[in-house]
């Protein structure tokens, strides 16, 4: 490591130039995290993140579930014309006289 430490010849103005863009971006994130009063603010914005993340996820299931309803929903008749072809190739019970 040492070697290739040595053998890299550093350019200082990419060296700057590094250093301001991870200063850059060091900041620009620091902006993006949310500031709280107290710890009681902080713990209900934790679980207002984590109820809308179990609401999102359970709206996705329910529509889910009911794209596949809906599908399922169009093939009842296709289903049904099956069983009553299948029913109507049954033989027929001879009754007694």
């Amino acid at each position: 490591l040492l070697a290739a430490e040595e053998a890299t010849t550093l350019i200082p103005a990419d060296v700057v130039a590094a250093a301001t863009e991870a200063n850059r971006v060091a900041l620009l994130a620091a902006q993006s995290v949310p500031k709280y009063r107290s710890k009681a603010e902080r713990d209900l914005y934790e679980e207002a993140r984590a109820t809308r993340a179990a609401l999102d996820l359970a709206l996705a299931q329910i529509r889910s579930s009911l794209r596949r309803l809906q599908m399922e929903q169009e093939s009842v008749p296709a289903l049904l014309g099956e069983l009553v072809a299948a029913v109507g190739k049954l033989p027929t019970a001879a009754t007694p006289a």
